[in-house]
């Protein structure tokens, strides 16, 4: 560095020498560990000496020349070369005290792209977490290298206890990234498989269509969640005609006590249903025919 100089210290109260030429006195700022401090005197002109011996154990002796002009030029006025000195040093100051600025900078950007790079995941670096010994740890970089890390990470609220390598700040984020799943899966349409029997995984979402090739049994839903509501969009065939019954788990009301799908070809009907756990059924709540 040009206007600066650093001194390693074990509790020494000085004196430490000023390695650069300034202007003034007040141009002379001594740090302690980085924080500025003004509990010190100058012993000499090329010295300084702190108040007391420090705690810290780096001490910066840096120059910070004023800005404003040391010299007022006046018309008319004398030139006198001490003030054109003082001018131009005062220019040559402030220059060097930039380039340091800067190559402080240089460096602090260089240490955090070599701190990216060091981030970047690289799946074949990557280990895979040990389940449980690796529950609710935080994947960790260091050199390139990759490591499973224990965290403090709050995980109130979370039982699921198989979740390997996960880091859950709270259940509050828990559940906002389950409802964001949830809205994911109402948005996005299933396809049903036609067959003899048509089979849903109420867990995959909550709109399902279906185009039967033939008769077919609607069997229950599979991994259902209380109060959950599901709504299938049947297309009859080039045939047509083709005929629903209900698995055991339907359960048909008064309102609507029978289904008879629509026997055109091409036709769209859509069935409602609603899961009752306490009941263990899936309750017909509505249909709507002839799309």
């Amino acid at each position: 560095m040009i206007a600066s100089v650093t001194y390693n210290t074990s509790g020494s109260a000085g004196p430490y020498t000023i390695t650069f030429p300034y202007l003034q006195k007040t141009d002379v700022d001594v740090y302690l560990d980085g924080v500025l401090t003004s509990l010190f005197t100058f012993p000499s002109a090329t010295t300084v000496l702190l108040n007391s011996a420090p705690i810290a154990t780096v001490i910066e002796i840096r120059r910070s020349t004023q800005s404003a002009p040391y010299v007022d030029f006046l018309d008319p006025s004398s030139l006198r070369d001490t003030d054109l000195d003082t001018a131009t040093l005062q220019s040559i100051y402030i220059a060097q005290e930039a380039l340091d600025a800067a190559a402080v900078a240089l460096a602090f950007a260089t240490d955090v792209a070599s701190d990216l790079e060091d981030a970047v995941v690289v799946a074949g670096n990557v280990p895979s977490p040990a389940d449980p010994g690796d529950n609710n740890k935080t994947l960790k970089a260091n050199a390139g290298a990759f490591s499973w890390q224990t965290t403090t990470v709050a995980v109130a609220g979370i039982s699921d206890s198989t979740a390997t390598g996960r880091a859950v700040v709270t259940a509050t984020d828990a559940a906002a990234a389950r409802s964001a799943i949830t809205a994911a899966k109402q948005l996005t349409p299933v396809a049903l498989t036609p067959g003899a029997t048509v089979n849903t995984d109420a867990a995959l979402g909550d709109y399902f269509t279906l185009v039967p090739a033939q008769d077919f049994t609607l069997a229950t839903p599979t991994n259902p969640t209380h109060g959950q509501r599901i709504m299938y969009r049947i297309k009859q065939d080039g045939t047509g005609s083709r005929i629903l019954t209900f698995g055991a788990g339907f359960r048909l009301g008064s309102d609507i006590s029978s289904i008879v799908l629509s026997t055109a070809i091409n036709k769209v009907d859509y069935l409602g249903v609603v899961y009752d756990s306490v009941d263990a059924k899936w309750d017909v709540v509505a249909f709507v025919k002839g799309y």
